[in-house]
């Protein structure tokens, strides 16, 4: 691929971040700024490849695993669904379009990523736009929850209401550029995990580059405790260990991270009190706990169960008119039930395999790898577990925010590149590929 259209990846994290939020037009605009970036992106990438497929020179990777399990949830989450449903007779309507093609879009993400990115100074670049733009949209979430600079009116003038509540970005709880304190939370989660990684195991780093990474690590802890979600806490607690564990300083990580916790909780205790009143008074769970749990059993749950819903699922819209005036949708606040409630099984299934597909394709040689590479893998690793754990709360595998990062970092970690007659391979041993091999070639190297 040309220099220049290797540096699409990059731009996307650079952006990403920052448009994700920004509402959909009305009419026939129905996509985000950050879907047309995408469309873009992949349409200049589509006719570059097929140029060069024309003249016999197109260089694709290998397949691995995990591309075979991101299709596997196109199948299971989009295709089957719609067809099931017009098998069915069921009337399907935008919203059941909508939501089941959210598949295709981060599948399209996912191998946009792996065909594009061919080098390792790709990758290199594609790292520091990615803590780059987390440290903006942190900062902004501070900001928020503080209520300085105008930041909340800009937020709530510019960009989408968060599905959280009622009270716009205004509230308490950050939601960024983000639009979403869950997914503020997890994209947080995320980019701590792989600053902690790359300060670490990067030996090259001056002591002040060094200080550089933890700051920023500091930075994006703060802003998930800024998003005030439960949800959040677990994901940076999941993370935190699973990156501590495999960059070998567990222990170290803990004695510095409580303290900068506890400095956060006081920083941000006005939000972290509003959430705490919830366990107050004679109930044992927050009212919005038990309101979760009341929409599961009214609205979901008994159509789950009707009859065979479970095995095939009830429709891809993962939300329902509510009956009261006071809100216009019941959304699946569990991310089990809506996978169940979208495909069934075998979209259930297809989600379990695709978990077994990243541990298989990223833990064998992970100590290995350069630590570029190794910063990269453990990072997609931690945020893996912690989507596997926040699906018992809500559709974390793709909640704004975190999934526009997440299949990306996925993409980032799965690539393989070819060492030079003589040198030490940082690679994985290669799987056979899928594509024609008439037109395959090996990425380069810089």
């Amino acid at each position: 691929m040309p220099r220049w259209l290797q540096r699409g990846p990059v731009l996307w994290l650079l952006l990403c971040p920052l448009i994700v939020g920004i509402a959909r037009g009305s009419g026939y605009l129905i996509l985000r700024p950050n879907e047309f970036l995408l469309l873009a992106l992949t349409g200049l990438l589509l006719l570059v490849s097929m140029r060069k497929l024309a003249h016999g020179g197109l260089q694709l990777p290998s397949s691995n695993m995990t591309d075979g399990a991101v299709l596997g949830l196109v199948v299971c989450g989009t295709l089957l669904p719609l067809l099931l449903g017009i098998g069915r007779g069921t009337a399907l309507s935008s919203d059941d379009f909508l939501y089941s093609f959210v598949f295709v879009k981060y599948a399209l993400l996912y191998f946009y990523f792996r065909i594009s990115v061919q080098s390792l100074n790709t990758i290199k670049l594609s790292i520091a736009a990615i803590l780059a733009s987390s440290a903006i949209v942190a900062i902004i979430a501070l900001l928020q929850a503080k209520e300085l600079l105008g930041v909340p009116w800009f937020l709530s003038t510019f960009y989408d209401k968060p599905f959280e509540g009622s009270s716009g970005p205004n509230a308490l709880r950050a939601s960024s550029t983000i639009a979403s304190s869950f997914g503020l939370a997890d994209s947080m989660a995320l980019a701590m995990s792989l600053a902690v990684a790359v300060s670490i195991l990067h030996p090259t780093l001056s002591l002040r580059q060094r200080a550089i990474y933890i700051a920023g690590a500091v930075l994006f802890l703060l802003a998930a405790l800024a998003a005030g979600s439960f949800s959040g806490v677990i994901a940076c607690g999941v993370v935190f260990v699973v990156t501590g564990l495999l960059v070998g300083r567990f222990r170290q990580l803990v004695a510095f991270a409580l303290p900068v916790a506890m400095l956060g909780m006081a920083m941000l205790w006005p939000t972290i009190a509003a959430r705490l009143e919830g366990f107050s008074g004679y109930r044992a769970l927050p009212r919005s706990w038990l309101g979760r749990i009341d929409n599961l059993e009214r609205f979901f749950w008994p159509d789950l169960s009707s009859g065979w819903n479970w095995l095939l699922g009830v429709r891809p819209a993962a939300r329902v008119p509510a009956p009261e005036a006071w809100r216009d949708w019941v959304y699946i606040e569990s991310g089990y039930t809506w996978l169940f409630w979208t495909g069934g099984l075998p979209l259930f299934l297809a989600f379990l395999y695709f978990l077994w597909a990243v541990a298989s394709d990223l833990l064998p040689g992970i100590r290995l790898a350069a630590p570029d590479m190794r910063a990269l893998r453990i990072c997609a690793l931690a945020g893996t577990v912690m989507i596997a754990v926040l699906m018992l709360f809500d559709p974390h595998l793709t909640v704004r925010g975190c999934a526009d990062l997440y299949f990306p970092l996925l993409a980032l970690a799965v690539f393989r590149p070819f060492s030079k007659p003589g040198m030490a391979n940082d690679a994985l041993p290669q799987r056979q590929s899928l594509w024609p091999k008439a037109r395959l070639q090996q990425p380069a190297v810089n």
